[in-house]
């Protein structure tokens, strides 16, 4: 402990951050846990929350939402891509007056 408090106040800096996150949502092959995936989401957006947060978080990160009457509000992103292929988070919102009452999740694929 000494030596990590040591190589921190010495000038070192470190940030492990991206690396931690990437590995807790993403199989050693590159594919998603969907379960952490969707635990990650619910927690981050727990019922009561306001759909715009959602709808905020999603355009951050290059995705879109939309409604297709009468059903739930669909917000999309994608998490990588190639020539003809994405692979696309997809979140189906249920809301009521503004907030978020559940969401589910559904992790896929796309091609030509």
């Amino acid at each position: 402990m000494a030596a990590l408090l040591a190589l921190t106040t010495a000038g070192c800096a470190f940030d492990h951050r991206k690396q931690i996150a990437y590995n807790l949502l993403y199989r050693p092959d590159g594919m998603e846990y969907n379960a952490v995936f969707s635990a990650a989401l619910n927690a981050r957006f727990p019922p009561g929350s306001p759909v715009t947060d959602l709808e905020k978080f999603t355009s951050a990160v290059g995705g879109e939402c939309h409604t297709n009457p009468p059903g739930p509000e669909v917000c999309e992103f994608q998490t990588r891509g190639s020539f003809c292929r994405v692979r696309l988070i997809t979140i189906h919102v249920t809301a009521r007056t503004g907030n978020i009452e559940a969401i589910r999740l559904h992790v896929g694929g796309l091609g030509c």
